[in-house]
């Protein structure tokens, strides 16, 4: 038996993009014919590459501090992943809480 595994690379929300992750609108996010097979794999898998976190408490740091507001976790259960790492560069540029 055939089994599909995907891979996404960082998902990030952002200013862009907050309304389609607020509101669970995961055809907006990814298209029609990109989330029809997404969800028709097996397994999935991506990087959410910055914390949620409706706050304002950068660290110091060089680069930008990411972030996105905690209501964007509707998106993120919209695309059905079966993992979403957290292991990157960006979950740690609010601080540990």
């Amino acid at each position: 038996m055939k089994r599909t595994l995907l891979f996404g690379a960082d998902v990030v929300p952002t200013e862009s993009n907050f309304a389609a992750f607020s509101s669970g609108d995961a055809a907006a996010l990814l298209g029609d014919k990109l989330l029809s097979r997404w969800l028709a794999a097996d397994a999935r898998v991506f990087d959410l590459e910055c914390a949620l976190f409706d706050g304002d408490a950068p660290i110091d740091k060089n680069g930008p501090a990411l972030r996105a507001p905690e209501g964007c976790i509707a998106g993120i259960a919209a695309l059905k992943p079966n993992y979403a790492v957290l292991a990157n560069n960006h979950i740690l540029d609010h601080g540990e809480a």
